[in-house]
């Protein structure tokens, strides 16, 4: 593996995984050992900074960081996500760009909240209460995604441009809210 390719890859890794790591720990790439101090220069000047104990993307990135169903009682359940910015940097936008929606697993929606500005590490929790039977026959999940306009990457406002897409939807199936109930 070249040098160019190996840094690039330990480049990928620190970004695709912001695990804690120790200063003395080792990443492994195909056979090859790096110390993830070693990473520093080149992480440094593509936005993600390696500390002791931390790898951490210095991007904003609005996350659905859980999505979860609870039995509330009577036949009710409340499905709630909380959403929060995973990044390193603060996500500042303007109103109606970007919002959380709540839909069933057929698409039907059941509710969606906007939001502008949140820190890094700041969440919120998006949440609604559902009839729930398990004996029924046609029972159905739920999803829930974060949405940006189509345009939000065009309008200079880097603070606004989410760097990490994959991890914002996530979805509860039947079998899982029925667990609920056992």
């Amino acid at each position: 593996m070249s040098r160019f390719s190996l840094k690039a890859a330990a480049l990928a890794l620190a970004a695709l995984s912001p695990a804690a790591a120790s200063a003395q720990s080792v990443i492994q790439l195909q056979g090859v050992q790096i110390m993830p101090n070693a990473v520093s220069g080149i992480a440094a000047q593509h936005g993600i900074r390696v500390q002791p104990g931390l790898l951490t993307v210095q991007c904003p990135a609005p996350a659905v960081r859980s999505f979860t169903a609870r039995r509330l009682g009577g036949g009710m359940v409340r499905i709630e996500a909380e959403i929060a910015n995973v990044g390193g940097a603060p996500y500042r936008s303007h109103g109606g760009q970007q919002f959380v929606a709540m839909r069933t697993a057929s698409g039907a929606p059941i509710g969606q909240r906007d939001f502008v500005n949140l820190d890094p590490g700041e969440s919120f929790v998006f949440a609604t209460e559902r009839r729930w039977n398990p004996a029924s026959e046609f029972l159905e999940g739920f999803g829930v995604a974060i949405t940006y306009d189509p345009d939000i990457r065009l309008d200079a406002n880097p603070q606004n441009d989410d760097c990490r897409m994959a991890d914002n939807t996530a979805s509860l199936s039947p079998a899982e809210i029925n667990a609920l109930f056992r």
